[in-house]
């Protein structure tokens, strides 16, 4: 049995093992497209739509790693620093 709140897909193993697991909500996260040209320029300050989409994609991976992948916490704080 399983089912799945917040994101996280809960089940029960016929043991009675719980696991919580993201995956689903891992896969449905965008990716933040950076063009051609704008990667040619990596020391351009962001534009107001960069910070947008960077602080939005910052704070899916910050539910990933409060919920259930800690070992992502440090690269995360990197990402959020930039």
């Amino acid at each position: 049995e399983s089912f799945v709140h917040c994101g996280k897909r809960v089940s029960r193993d016929e043991d009675g093992t719980v696991r919580v697991n993201q995956h689903d909500y891992l896969m449905s996260i965008e990716p933040i497209y950076v063009s051609k040209e704008r990667r040619a320029t990596p020391d351009a300050p962001a534009t107001p739509k960069e910070r947008a989409a960077l602080r939005s994609g910052a704070g899916q991976l910050a539910w990933l790693v409060r919920g259930s992948r800690p070992d992502l916490g440090f690269r995360l704080a990197i990402v959020q620093q930039g």
